[in-house]
């Protein structure tokens, strides 16, 4: 991330990104147009590139019924409407993160398009990435 903390910064992003950050905010002071930033990492910002901004939205994740709505309407023909009962209940995401499991969903056999695959690769998308380093062995 660009404008995190810097008292949370990694050694590794040093001085270079320092520089590139205090230019940023530098140029910003001056900017007399409009900015729009968004970040769902706001928790990490610093406080002196927060400061900047004049007017902050927080957007909500949507409610049961809208994240209802959307599964019905992004898994239209694809699962059918009685299989997707409960998981907008059962989870909550974004409308982006469910266009990423739609996205894994089409990249699979029709043959393994189902209710159970589904409910997993929403799970899989809430949790996150893990990175995890695997030797590869020759």
């Amino acid at each position: 991330m660009l404008f995190h903390n810097q008292q949370t910064a990694n050694q590794s992003s040093g001085q270079t990104e320092t520089s590139i950050v205090t230019l940023f905010l530098q140029i910003l002071e001056k900017f007399e147009g409009i900015v729009f930033a968004t970040s769902n990492h706001t928790a990490y910002m610093d406080a002196a590139f927060v400061c900047r901004w004049s007017i902050k939205l927080q957007v909500p994740q949507p409610d049961e019924q809208l994240r209802d709505q959307l599964m019905r309407d992004r898994f239209r023909g694809l699962v059918p409407h009685g299989d997707l009962a409960g998981l907008a209940n059962r989870f909550v995401f974004s409308p982006a993160q469910l266009d990423n499991v739609l996205r894994k969903f089409l990249l699979l056999g029709p043959e393994l398009r189902n209710r159970d695959m589904l409910q997993h690769l929403i799970a899989q998308e809430i949790v996150g990435w893990k990175t995890i380093i695997q030797p590869v062995g020759f």
